[in-house]
């Protein structure tokens, strides 16, 4: 009786009207309209489907993981012509008894519906299917292509007509209809040869009625912000359109009230923790909140997460997934996507108004100037306009995981913010516009952009805006789909515009610079937790690093270096020692890798104390890392092979002689700079110096009057002398080269630099060095005025006074201690013949500040002579080295010899 009262009706239509519990929110700003190509798709199954429940069960689900909706079911008994008429077959027509076989009419609906489900049924012929959809209904499941399981049309005409066919009409079980003649609204039904016999209504919109309603998909920390492009295509890909974005902070005491497991909580509302570096670094424990809308949205929740999944399965993304949640086993959708369903309580706590922007009242746009450096990380807005943001979250996801397309690969940029907007204002639509007021397209453009919603994206990478140009298609001229702030600038207008000082959140997992740069907290004045709004618009902060070379004369050339302009380089030499290492610093500047060979250690450590090495402490943006770049590999072939004008290239011979040291990151920095100038630094206190505790010198405490008063020099007798010539004190080597050996000291101002595009200061050094001077101590100070004057008085005629102290202004500046035979009193010739070699030299001699008789010299060298020689001296002894080294000049350089005296 149950079969005849269900299957015994009149032919026609039955509906049912179902209140439902889905909510939609009805705010004006979420009503605006955003084409996702919903279309209908139609498929006829024959009884080689429908027999075998296997597969109709493996087709069903792949229709429900694929997020369509079945709008329309028939199973029916056409007459054969009918059939034949339909999908262009025959051979399905009567059975081997004369009745007419069933067949099940499907139609289904979604966005883009009809690629969805060719997809999902793979072509007609199963050989090919298994070559180009092997997981499809016919290349799992047909066995020949003339007993194919499912007709699907391809054209959009041609679905229109069977939906018309099977879904808008009674089919009769007897008569058949001329397959010439094309079905249209005006056909009634007739007996007549040529007309229709079947009832056609007027359109076939009919087949079911929807609701929109809105749901909340919450994204854990654990899901990198790299995938969040991936996300958003999934959602946008299987019918959800986007109605809010917002990335918050899940508080503890809401999970229940939001149906969160104990499991997901802790997942949920925990930062969670990655290594970069060989580092422990904690991410931001940040979720991030979509809001979206689709028809019959709650049924579709099910199988979201799981798509999702599935999706940056293929994507290969779920790798930083399991970092962040240090699993490498299945990954359980739950532990990364929570749906929720709509509600006016779910929305306020979730920040209400996910649309939200600052008020344009509130921010000043004309006074700011932002500067930026492409060696660091910039900041860059990128906007993505239009109802359809298709193709801009497959370029946004470029950006976000990386360029692979050509054949060097580029880094990911940093997502810092996300916000999506039902509509742009004049004033946002004004500073998106790529076209100036004047244009012939610029009114068009803001009325467009006005009227439409917009993705608005904060990104950031090193060389952010060459980058992005580079990667954004080619018709990016006109186009108003896809927006970029084009100058540092504007970048920080937008940002200012569309994002608050809280929802700039960096992501720390995928910044390749970190390390060398200072924690967050010290990137800003007086700001305990990073703003990146701030850095826009202060720019970088110069940095300190470490350059130590165990050869003199390598470190002299590498002075030259670094500070040249002209090389690319450009660092400022802000301490400047020349030292001998003990033990526990060269052992803490061996690398981590040689560590694990006790015996490298041992020799590398040996060699690093052997003798003096000159320290240099670097400054300018970035110093770290371009340092570390300029430097090479630690081992001078891999060096050679990368870069010949690699410093390691050119100055070193093997790894373990490699003899130049640079800081491996900014906490490395930091520790060797208040390790080898722990007096500070000759330069102006920046933020960063003054958060890591290194101080600024401001005036030379071995250059005051009650110390130089407490030293002296005494003559020494010929027997005494002579004894020192021979074998120095307790046999350990001469102490004083010649009888005629007298030590000089020079004073030059930082300002010789500057002149010239290479240092003509290290020039003149090096012309000194190569007519027998020796270089016995050098270090880098700041005299204050009273000290200046003291030298002056020192060390200069009445007449020379003025003009000296001219030369020699305020800032830091350069002392070295030379020894030669009668270098004192025939320093001026010297210079005069290195002057008739290289005129250019003279402008530096100018500047030089130099005792011109041996008492003067007495009285100079007792500060400085006894300080910093003396210093060397102790660290040899205190270093149980018992040969005196010796060192030559690089190929190409002067040959000279520095001994030191190794015990006392």
């Amino acid at each position: 009786m149950a079969v005849k009262r269900t299957f015994g009706l009149n032919p026609g239509f039955y509906w049912q009207t179902v209140e439902t519990q889905e909510l939609g929110c009805q705010r004006p700003e979420t009503m605006c309209t955003q084409q996702l190509h919903t279309e209908i798709a139609v498929t006829l199954g024959y009884m080689s489907l429908f027999l075998h429940p296997l597969v109709v069960h493996h087709t069903l689900q792949l229709l429900l993981n694929s997020g369509l909706d079945v709008c329309g079911l028939r199973l029916l008994y056409p007459p054969p012509g009918l059939l034949t008429n339909s999908t262009g077959r025959v051979s399905y027509g009567e059975g081997d008894d004369g009745a007419d076989r069933p067949v099940l009419a499907l139609a289904v609906r979604g966005p883009h519906a009809r690629t969805v489900w060719q997809d999902v049924t793979g072509p007609s012929d199963p050989l090919l299917a298994r070559k180009t959809d092997p997981a499809s209904i016919n290349a799992l499941h047909c066995s020949s292509k003339n007993l194919t399981l499912l007709y699907s049309p391809r054209l959009a005409s041609r679905v229109h007509r069977e939906l018309v066919t099977w879904f808008a009409r009674t089919v009769p079980g007897d008569n058949s209809q001329n397959p010439d003649q094309a079905p249209t609204d005006s056909s009634a039904p007739g007996d007549g040869e040529g007309s229709s016999p079947l009832y056609i209504t007027r359109s076939s919109t009919t087949l079911c009625a929807t609701v929109k309603v809105d749901v909340f998909l919450v994204v854990s920390p654990a899901v990198a912000p790299c995938c969040y492009s991936q996300v958003l295509s999934v959602c946008e890909g299987r019918g959800f359109s986007l109605r809010g974005v917002q990335r918050l902070q899940l508080p503890t005491k809401r999970t229940q009230a939001l149906g969160l497991t104990s499991q997901q909580v802790s997942v949920f509302c925990s930062p969670p923790t990655v290594t970069v570096d060989e580092e422990k670094v904690e991410l931001s424990p940040h979720c991030l909140v979509l809001r979206l809308r689709r028809e019959s949205g709650l049924r579709h929740c099910a199988s979201l997460p799981a798509a999702l999944v599935k999706e940056l399965e293929e994507q290969r993304l779920l790798g930083c997934i399991h970092i962040r949640l240090s699993d490498e086993g299945k990954l359980d959708p739950s532990s990364c996507f929570h749906m929720l369903p709509y509600s006016e309580s779910l929305l306020h706590s979730f920040g209400g108004r996910m649309w939200a922007v600052p008020d344009p009242c509130n921010v000043v746009l004309s006074k700011y100037r932002c500067p930026s450096n492409p060696e660091l990380e910039q900041g860059v807005v990128l906007t993505l306009a239009g109802r359809d943001i298709g193709q801009g979250l497959t370029l946004l996801h470029r950006l976000l995981t990386g360029d692979t397309t050509g054949d060097v690969w580029e880094d990911g940029f940093e997502l810092l913010a996300l916000k999506w907007l039902p509509t742009l204002s004049r004033e946002q639509a004004r500073e998106v516009s790529p076209y100036e007021v004047g244009d012939r397209l610029w009114q068009s453009s803001l009325v467009g952009l006005a009227s439409s919603p917009a993705l608005v994206c904060a990104l950031r990478r090193v060389d952010a805006f060459a980058t992005l140009r580079r990667l954004l298609p080619r018709n990016y001229t006109g186009n108003l789909n896809i927006l970029m702030s084009p100058t540092p600038e504007l970048a920080f207008r937008q940002a200012s515009l569309f994002f608050s000082h809280g929802e700039m959140i960096p992501d720390h997992s995928v910044r390749p610079l970190l390390k060398f740069l200072p924690p967050p907290c010290i990137n800003v004045a007086g700001s305990q937790c990073e703003s990146l709004l701030n850095c826009m618009v202060q720019g970088p902060q110069p940095l300190v690093t470490l350059c130590l070379c165990s050869s003199l004369e390598c470190g002299a050339m590498l002075w030259g270096k670094s500070s040249a302009k002209s090389s690319g380089v450009a660092f400022t030499v802000v301490g400047l020692r020349v030292l001998v290492l003990d033990t526990n610093t060269a052992v803490s500047l061996v690398s981590a890798a040689e560590h694990q060979d006790p015996s490298a250690v041992e020799a590398h450590v040996q060699y690093l104390s052997s003798g003096p090495s000159l320290a240099l402490c670097l400054q300018r943006e970035n110093a770290v890392k371009r340092l570390l770049d300029v430097l090479g590999p630690e081992d001078p072939a891999q060096a050679r092979a990368l870069d010949q004008f690699l410093w390691r290239a050119c100055y070193s011979s093997n790894q373990l002689h490699s003899g130049i040291y640079g800081s491996r990151s900014y906490q490395r920095a930091v520790q060797d700079v208040k390790r080898l100038f722990p007096e500070g630094l000759c330069c102006t206190e920046t933020i960063t110096m003054r958060q890591e505790q290194i101080p600024s010198v401001h005036s030379d405490p071995l250059a005051c009057l009650a110390r130089e008063q407490s030293h002296s020099l005494a003559a020494v007798n010929k027997p005494s002398l002579s004894r020192l010539m021979a074998s120095g004190l307790n046999g350990a080597g001469p102490l004083v080269r010649s009888a005629l050996c007298q030590t000089t000291c020079l004073l030059l101002p930082s300002s010789v630099l500057r002149l010239g595009p290479a240092p003509l200061l290290l020039d003149l050094l090096e012309q000194l060095l190569g007519r027998g001077c020796h270089l016995v101590a050098g270090r880098m100070s700041v005299l204050d005025e009273t000290q200046r004057c003291h030298i002056a008085e020192t060390l200069m005629r009445p007449s020379e006074r003025d003009g000296k102290i001219t030369a020699l202004p305020e800032g830091p500046c350069f002392i070295v201690v030379l020894q030669k035979d009668n270098v004192v009193t025939c320093f001026d010739s010297m210079l005069e013949s290195i002057y008739r070699e290289r005129s250019k030299l003279a402008k530096v001699g100018k500047m030089l500040i130099y005792p011109s008789t041996e008492k003067k010299q007495c009285s100079c060298c007792a500060i400085y002579l006894m300080s910093c020689l003396l210093i060397i001296i102790m660290s040899l002894y205190h270093s149980n080295l018992r040969e005196p080294k010796c060192y030559r000049a690089l190929p190409g350089g002067p040959t000279y010899f520095v001994e030191f005296c190794t015990t006392l």
